[in-house]
């Protein structure tokens, strides 16, 4: 599932302690713990809380002065990055916020997580999850941007000219489509990355289709489809998981039903509290 977080979600969240920095997937917190961020804002936080030249990205626009939304070269090469990360879609539409893609579409259903689907399931309109392996396709795919904390842009994907709307895209700042045009290329080389850095950064890229070498973890707690993590059991085991998770200083999903995520750069003993293989004596 993927969506706006409810009160109780949110409460659970609000639980953290207050974060002073956070870089890749972890978060460190005032009182001097460090936390693995496996929930990373619903797959937002994809790429790490800093992504790799994102910060440098957004300091060059923001020194040329120009915030407004006016006309820019960043428009086009977002929605390139994003046909690059989404391949077999003809256009690209950017809308302000949801509810205006929603609007402007006409569209009188909202987008289903791929990861909720059934194999027989058609859908219409879908979620965009980046590095999902064998992404299904929708005629109106709306992707979950890869750069936390910035939501004031909804890209879709058409997948046919004759379901274009009439309206064109909407003004956007630079500042904000440059950072997300970064951060979509930098998904795209992590498909094709030939070697991984012990924080699970990228140190060699290739054009293939090597694999990443997402980390093993118990098959009976999880079902893992590329770095998304989908809880097995039932809702009131996953709240003890949940708290006893939170204990050692790891966050997942505040809810059974969304997915937590895992990358490469996870120390063993956090793998294996993830397993929940201790949970039974606690």
């Amino acid at each position: 599932m993927y969506g706006p977080m409810n009160a109780g979600e949110r409460v659970l969240i609000a639980r953290l302690p207050s974060i002073r920095r956070a870089r890749g997937y972890y978060l460190y917190a005032l009182d001097g713990n460090r936390w693995l961020d496996c929930w990373v804002e619903g797959g937002r936080a994809l790429l790490g809380h800093r992504p790799r030249g994102v910060s440098h990205r957004l300091k060059n626009e923001i020194d040329k002065g120009l915030y407004s939304p006016y006309p820019n070269k960043w428009l086009q090469r977002l929605k390139l990055a994003l046909m690059r990360l989404f391949p077999g879609y003809v256009q690209v539409r950017i809308y302000q916020n949801f509810e205006q893609a929603i609007l402007n579409l006409k569209l009188k259903e909202h987008p289903i997580d791929p990861l909720d689907l059934s194999a027989e399931s058609i859908p219409t309109v879908l979620w965009g999850r980046p590095l999902l392996p064998e992404h299904p396709r929708a005629e109106y795919l709306f992707p979950i941007l890869p750069l936390p904390g910035l939501s004031e842009a909804q890209p879709v994907l058409i997948s046919s000219n004759s379901l274009l709307p009439a309206a064109d895209s909407h003004p956007i700042s630079p500042v904000i489509l440059a950072a997300l045009t970064r951060s979509c290329t930098a998904v795209s080389y992590w498909r094709g990355a030939k070697k991984l850095n012990k924080q699970g950064g990228i140190s060699t890229v290739i054009s293939g289709t090597d694999k990443i070498p997402w980390p093993s973890i118990s098959t009976a707690v999880w079902k893992r489809r590329g770095p998304y993590l989908s809880y097995r059991g039932k809702a009131g085991e996953y709240v003890k998981l949940f708290e006893y998770l939170f204990v050692h200083k790891i966050l997942i999903a505040p809810s059974h039903d969304r997915p937590s995520l895992l990358f490469p750069g996870a120390s063993r003993k956090e793998i294996t509290l993830l397993g929940g293989k201790e949970l039974d004596n606690v």
